[in-house]
């Protein structure tokens, strides 16, 4: 479990590492404000949503990126967000490889230009 605290609003770069060869795989990271709820707050993938780059796929090393706008629309206060990473092996094999908490914290200054 692991656990990231962020600026509301801010870009955030969080690298993975996953045991074990991801070359091929397909990652999904999912944030949510609690577990029984029915819409994410933000998701990202290794494709058509974009966010998750496998670095390295021998050594199980990836980044995802989260965009200003994927965190903007929450409330100004300190918020946990549940989240987890799910990979699809090229093999077809689906596993949760990481899970935790992200702290959202509020932002005084809003500039994106």
């Amino acid at each position: 479990m692991s656990d990231f605290t962020m600026k509301r609003g801010d870009s955030k770069v969080f690298n993975l590492t996953i045991s074990g060869d991801i070359t091929g795989a397909k990652l999904w990271m999912s944030a949510k404000t609690a577990y029984n709820s029915t819409s994410f707050v933000f998701q990202k993938d290794t494709s058509l949503l974009g966010g998750i780059v496998i670095t390295n796929g021998p050594g199980g090393l990836a980044t995802v990126t989260l965009d200003p706008t994927d965190t903007s629309s929450l409330p100004p206060i300190t918020m946990k967000l549940v989240y987890d990473v799910q990979v699809k092996s090229a093999a077809g094999l689906v596993s949760t490889v990481q899970s935790g908490t992200l702290t959202v914290e509020p932002d005084v200054t809003i500039a994106t230009s």
